[in-house]
């Protein structure tokens, strides 16, 4: 599936979002399904978006010189991608600097969106609502949108080798250095001259 279809149907989405949940969105939004600027990864990632007149230019009303950003790791789950929209459609509507603070949280009351403010948890009543737009929108556009991301797997670190060393002798110093380049030489104390020894390994 093309990308560009993805945004056609968040773009009609958020018409009957705005016509049958939440008329005081702006008549328009730029939307982009692609990765939010912040928190890209992890289990505090952002799965949408809503950044302020951003867009110059966008020659398309009231509403558009905002960006609303969609991750596609919502795209196995067509009612919480709808949730996502919803509730950045949400943060359009108020001024900027109002986040999740009580004005947020009043209209997440209203429509049915609930704890905690930073999800995208509908209840009951707003999840038939948003199955009943995914219908009519699968039913007028011929398709739902495909394609999910899939995160890469965390990054293993290796355990540390850094080994420290040292000898016997009151005034030696020890060292740090690697497991391996302690192996492949013989250091021998420059007072005593005693072979250094592990002293402590990490």
């Amino acid at each position: 599936m093309k990308n560009s279809q993805r945004v056609a149907y968040y773009e009609a989405a958020y018409e009957r979002i705005r016509a049958q949940i939440l008329p005081e969105a702006p008549p328009s939004a730029t939307i982009s399904v692609g990765f939010p600027s912040k928190k890209r990864s992890g289990k505090a990632m952002t799965i949408g978006e809503c950044v302020y007149d951003c867009i110059k230019d966008h020659e398309d009303g009231f509403g558009a010189e905002n960006l609303i950003t969609i991750h596609p790791i919502v795209g196995d789950d067509v009612v919480r991608a709808l949730a996502t929209l919803l509730h950045e459609m949400i943060h359009a509507s108020l001024e900027p600097g109002v986040g999740h603070k009580k004005p947020f949280q009043v209209v997440c009351k209203r429509v049915g969106l609930l704890k905690p403010w930073t999800a995208t948890e509908p209840d009951d009543d707003l999840r038939k609502k948003l199955q009943g737009i995914a219908y009519e929108l699968e039913r007028d556009l011929g398709y739902s949108p495909k394609g999910v991301y899939v995160p890469p797997p965390p990054r293993v670190v290796k355990a540390s080798t850094v080994i420290k060393v040292g000898c016997a002798c009151d005034n030696g110093v020890t060292l740090s250095l690697s497991k391996t380049k302690f192996e492949r030489v013989r250091l021998l104390c420059g007072l005593c001259n005693s072979p250094y020894e592990v002293i402590h390994a990490s």
